[in-house]
């Protein structure tokens, strides 16, 4: 069985004063056993001391499908420190279900 995860951060602090902010997550992913198989992708706003689930499937929770391709947008606070965001990926296979994460950044005005 494979397990595994990943956690990206080190965003910049942005422009300020801002009034928009979003957290944008592209992935796309195939979970085949919901009883075995799964992948889950998490955000924390705070440093990895928390986090936010995004969404979940199979072992982590959630009904086990084909995800297309697509990106999450996650509104934040306009006053929140974008050096502490964080976007983890976990994934547990026996080789039949798959995880990709594309691209993960963050846009602020």
């Amino acid at each position: 069985m494979a397990q595994g995860g990943e956690i990206w951060g080190g965003f910049a602090a942005g422009p300020s004063p801002r009034t928009t902010v979003n957290l944008k997550i592209t992935s796309a992913g195939n979970c085949v056993f919901a009883q075995a198989e799964g992948f889950a992708v998490d955000y924390s706003l705070n440093g990895g001391a928390s986090w936010t689930t995004i969404y979940s499937m199979g072992v982590f929770g959630g009904v086990c499908t084909n995800q297309p391709q697509r990106t999450d947008v996650i509104s934040l606070s306009a006053g929140q420190d974008l050096t502490q965001v964080q976007v983890r990926a976990r994934f547990d296979s026996f080789g039949n279900t798959s995880h990709q994460m594309y691209d993960i950044w963050i846009e602020a005005q």
